[in-house]
């Protein structure tokens, strides 16, 4: 079975004095950019099965406004392997347990791009991933029913 998957990156996040990177807000500019990536995203694609979230808070604040632009309520998930400090391997492997479909992940860089570079075959380093876009991949299974990514491109 293959696998469509859609990365987004947290909105626009602002830093407070003595806050933790962790409980970082997105700005009104960040909520501005997640409310418009993901109505463009909802134009041209169909809703996704299910969407997993980094529970670092920006991550969780942008879940909250791509919720309140849906048409009816999905299952979201919080998952640990989406948190900026983890590595691709670990993102690969919780991907291969779900049995869904369509996965739209919302996590952090350098994860999105380093993900994208590794298995999505890319061949160079330092994909651009700002903050609210969404980058596309899908993997099917290769002829040893292993999952074989290909990175589709930016969500426009």
């Amino acid at each position: 079975m293959y696998k469509n998957i859609f990365l987004m990156r947290h909105g626009e996040a602002g830093t407070l004095p003595g806050q933790s990177d962790f409980d970082r807000e997105l700005t009104q500019n960040g909520i501005r950019e997640v409310q418009t990536a993901f109505r463009a995203f909802q134009k041209t694609h169909d809703m996704p099965d299910v969407f997993l979230v980094s529970p670092v808070w920006r991550a969780q604040m942008t879940w909250q406004v791509i919720r309140d632009l849906l048409p009816n309520e999905l299952p979201k998930y919080d998952c640990q392997s989406l948190v900026y400090s983890s590595f691709p391997s670990a993102l690969f492997e919780e991907i291969k347990v779900w049995d869904h479909q369509t996965l739209f992940l919302i996590s952090h860089q350098p994860l999105i791009g380093d993900f994208i570079c590794k298995y999505g075959h890319v061949q160079t380093r330092g994909i651009p991933v700002h903050t609210a876009s969404i980058h596309a991949l899908k993997f099917e299974p290769d002829q040893n029913g292993q999952l074989k990514g290909k990175f589709l491109g930016l969500v426009e």
